[in-house]
């Protein structure tokens, strides 16, 4: 265990502030949102655990509940109880922590509920961590405790070399029938800082820690989704730039594969819709390179190429 930093927010305003409450996809006065007509249920974040949390944690002799597991889980049997019957189309989606979170609960909400399509969204986390650092920020947060996983899943819980990608790619080959997908910047900013931040919290230096430059991080990002890319069920969305998070935002409307204000390239809004309805391919704006010999932080892997979406089921 390395420094404690406190991320936990500290009111049930300021959570309700970060939920993107009447922008982005949950802005129903745009007609370019597709999400016009859903009903949306949403957990509040505030414990800084990505839903995955059972503990109480003491900082500077103050007791914090890091109990967002059982936010989620709250909020799960209130939509159980309130959404009755088969849906048209079932969207599971997080930004930012909420991806790890949406990773985490994918297989139990698919298996829940009952519906005629379905999809889910990671919006603006990879879940790149420094190297044996994950599987004890999941122990310390309590995710071991959760009843979430698999076996195979929770004896590497147990054991602290849990990823949470594992999960994911689970529920990708568990529900043939689903469409899973990312948004994802190719130096995303916050994220670049989280994984900086945690490298210095248990002291990690050098180039693959604390001082991770923006190359190396869009080339970590690129091997996650290699490995989800061998799904056919999964594509992903590469916006130019370093923003952090679209669907809880404006730019939800404006941006395109080329940058958060649009541009040349494919519009986000209009991808997300043909994602949800099974008819897309993976974007990426840029030069196709191999991604083991290319550099720098804005070419598009060639391992990703034009990936069609196939769902079976």
């Amino acid at each position: 265990k390395g420094n404690v930093v406190l991320q936990c927010t500290d009111s049930i305003a300021t959570g309700i502030a970060t939920t993107g409450l009447g922008s982005g996809i949950q802005d129903r006065s745009n007609r370019d949102n597709v999400f016009r007509s859903y009903t949306v249920v949403e957990a509040i974040y505030c414990a800084g655990d990505a839903f995955m949390g059972t503990q109480n944690q003491t900082w500077n002799g103050k007791t914090s509940y890091q109990h967002g597991y059982y936010n989620a889980l709250e909020t799960f049997h209130w939509a159980k109880e309130n959404l009755v019957g088969e849906l048209s189309s079932l969207v599971v989606s997080g930004f930012s922590a909420g991806s790890l979170g949406t990773m985490a609960w994918s297989t139990t909400l698919l298996q829940e509920f009952s519906y005629k399509k379905a999809a889910v969204l990671l919006d603006s986390y990879a879940g790149i961590f420094p190297k044996h650092t994950q599987g004890p920020i999941l122990q310390e947060w309590g995710a071991c405790k959760t009843g979430l996983w698999s076996s195979d899943v929770q004896a590497e819980c147990d054991a602290g070399a849990m990823h949470i990608q594992e999960p994911f790619k689970e529920a990708m080959a568990k529900f043939p029938n689903v469409a899973f997908g990312s948004i994802q910047s190719k130096v995303d900013s916050s994220q670049i800082w989280f994984y900086k931040g945690m490298a210095m919290s248990n002291f990690v230096g050098g180039s693959d820690g604390a001082s991770l430059s923006d190359e190396k991080f869009y080339a970590k990002a690129l091997k996650v989704y290699e490995e989800y890319n061998t799904y056919p069920n999964y594509v992903e969305f590469f916006v130019d730039g370093n923003q952090h998070c679209f669907t809880q935002d404006h730019t939800f409307f404006t941006a395109t594969t080329a940058g958060k204000r649009g541009g040349e390239g494919q519009l986000l809004h209009k991808w997300v819709r043909e994602f949800i309805n099974h008819k897309v391919a993976s974007a990426c704006d840029g030069v196709m390179e191999g991604p083991d010999a290319s550099s720098g932080s804005t070419y598009c892997d060639s391992k990703l190429r034009a990936k069609v979406l196939i769902v079976t089921d």
